[in-house]
C-alpha cells in the first residue's frame, strides 16, 4: 500500500526529464518511460513519517513568507517615511545658519554659467545669458 500524500511529494521532485524522448524544445513522457521509471517504495510507516516531515518543512515555509512579506511591507513605509522626512528637512537637525535651497541653486547655477566647461578634452566657456 502506498500513502497518497508520499507518492505526491515523491513525484513532485521526481527527475522525469532522462526519461523524456526527442531532441526539439518539446520533449515527451511516453507513458512506458512513466510506467518503468524506478520509485524506491518505503514501508507505510517510513512513508507516513517521511510526509510528516515534508509537510512540517513546508509549515515552517510558510511561516517565513509570512515574515517576509511583513517585513517588505515594514521596510517599505519606513522607507517613505525617511523620504517624507528627508523632503521636510526634519531628517537631521537644521543649522540655522545654511542657506536655503533656493540660494544654493541660484549659487550654483550662477557658478556653472561662469566656470568653464570640458566637453571631451576641450574646455569650453559657456556663454552668459542676458535675463
Amino acid at each position: 500500500m502506498t500513502n497518497i500524500d508520499f507518492l505526491n511529494a515523491v513525484l513532485m521532485y521526481y527527475p522525469f526529464i532522462p526519461l523524456t524522448k526527442g531532441t526539439t524544445a518539446r520533449r515527451k513522457l511516453t507513458q512506458q518511460s512513466l510506467m518503468s521509471a524506478p520509485v524506491m517504495v518505503p514501508s507505510l510507516v517510513e512513508q507516513e513519517r517521511i510526509v510528516a516531515a515534508v509537510e512540517a518543512v513546508f509549515s515552517s515555509l510558510n511561516s517565513v513568507e509570512v515574515e517576509v512579506e511583513n517585513a517588505a511591507k515594514v521596510i517599505t513605509d519606513l522607507r517613505q517615511a525617511i523620504l517624507r522626512e528627508a523632503f521636510l528637512g526634519t531628517l537631521v537637525p537644521q543649522d540655522a545658519t545654511d542657506e536655503s535651497a533656493s540660494t544654493l541653486i541660484e549659487r550654483i547655477v550662477a557658478e556653472r554659467s561662469v566656470s568653464p566647461k570640458r566637453v571631451g578634452t576641450k574646455l569650453v566657456r559657456k556663454k552668459k545669458v542676458k535675463a
